[in-house]
């Protein structure tokens, strides 16, 4: 992921080839971008991924998974 951060501290980041994701002032976020969707979290929030992922289906959404 191309990443630049300032004041970001124990995020993970992961983004497409070429797509560039800043932070500023943030910390213990899990940050996923794929192609059009964008997930943010915080990374004890990771273990509720699932449940969004649910809803973003039932909310007819489901071709940005």
């Amino acid at each position: 992921a191309l990443h630049c951060g300032v004041r970001t501290k124990n995020c993970v980041v992961v983004s497409d080839p070429g797509h560039l994701v800043g932070t500023l002032g943030v910390e213990d976020l899990v940050i996923v971008q794929d192609g059009n969707a964008t997930l943010i979290t915080t990374r004890k929030g990771e273990a509720d991924v699932k449940e969004l992922i649910e809803k973003i289906k039932a909310a007819g959404l489901g071709r940005f998974l």
